[in-house]
């Protein structure tokens, strides 16, 4: 009979280095048979596609958390999909925008029962943006509030007494939950979180009462996409995205210019934009994400009009 499927939650506010630490968290089990659940908040799968060279069976959940009922159904879908493989330990990186906290009572319905083990969740921080976005955004406390591990990370972007403050509040918010920190999430700083998990027994984090429950979207928190014309030259683009990019939590997506395909970004201030030498998806559409502190909008909608020879076109859902 086969083992129960080991199941590991990666959670982090947005632009935390997530998508970095599963490269690295994978290679830590060579030898286990691996499966990947991805979950994006935008409607386009970007995530996913940064992992396909693991090569390893993996199902994308995009345009919503899958904590939130509207995609509950799509994630105990891709769950059963993954019990039907010959897999024995699956990652599932939720979005950054979801609330996690329904976690241990969605994989403990009987459909599951006898068939998943829960291993634990690691938090991943921004060492130079936690005290920004914990008090601002609800999800943060609550992925904070289900972490086994933190893993802190950015730290070559934050001062001492940075990383000081955030080591504190974190072991203040969950004081058993064990810190590492770290920049570019580099293998041998994590390389003791597998030995964590499996030489540790993981403390039950929610009360069981409030577990079953489905974790509701922080409504402070706010998308937009931002439709992109081809033919816009990247230098241009990236002219007009440090506008107003310091007003936004993550400006996100894969697009083709003028120059060829590219891959954007942005945490905050920092634009950052690459080429990509895979597809892209034919919307060409940025994924912006913001709250109510931050006025974007308006900002975006100043920036348009530096570009207006350029048909740039805000999309809502």
């Amino acid at each position: 009979m086969r083992s129960k499927l080991e199941v590991y939650l990666i959670t982090g506010f947005l632009g935390t280095g997530k998508t970095t630490f599963i490269r690295e968290f994978l290679a830590s089990f060579p030898e286990r048979k691996l499966g990947l659940i991805v979950n994006e908040f935008g409607k386009a799968g970007i995530d996913g596609k940064l992992l396909d060279h693991l090569q390893i069976p993996m199902w994308e959940i995009v345009n919503g958390s899958i904590f939130c009922v509207c995609q509950l159904p799509a994630f105990e879908t891709a769950l059963e999909e993954m019990l039907k493989l010959d897999r024995d330990l699956l990652i599932v990186e939720a979005s950054g925008l979801a609330d996690p906290s329904s976690i241990r009572g969605l994989l403990k319905q009987s459909r599951f029962e006898g068939r998943l083990d829960y291993k634990g969740a690691v938090c991943l921080v921004d060492a130079s943006r936690f005290e920004k976005y914990i008090d601002t955004a609800v999800v943060a406390k609550t992925q904070a509030a289900v972490a086994n591990a933190f893993v802190i990370n950015k730290t070559d972007l934050a001062s001492t007494e940075e990383i000081e403050r955030v080591n504190q509040a974190l072991k203040i918010m969950r004081p058993d939950a064990v810190q590492i920190e770290t920049s570019y999430c580099k293998a041998e700083d994590i390389a003791g979180l597998r030995a964590f998990f499996e030489g540790e027994t993981i403390p039950q984090l929610i009360p069981e009462e409030d577990a079953s429950q489905p974790g509701a979207q922080d409504l402070s928190l706010r998308k937009l996409g931002l439709r992109i014309p081809p033919e816009m030259p990247a230098q241009e683009l990236e002219h007009f995205l440090k506008l107003f990019a310091d007003r936004t939590w993550r400006i996100k997506g894969f697009l083709h210019l003028d120059q060829g395909n590219y891959l954007v970004d942005c945490v905050g201030p920092v634009v950052q934009m690459e080429v990509w030498p895979g597809e892209v998806n034919s919307e060409n559409i940025l994924n912006v994400l913001y709250n109510n502190q931050l006025p974007a909008l308006k900002a975006i909608q100043d920036a348009l009009k530096w570009v207006s020879s350029f048909d740039i076109r805000i999309v809502r859902d």
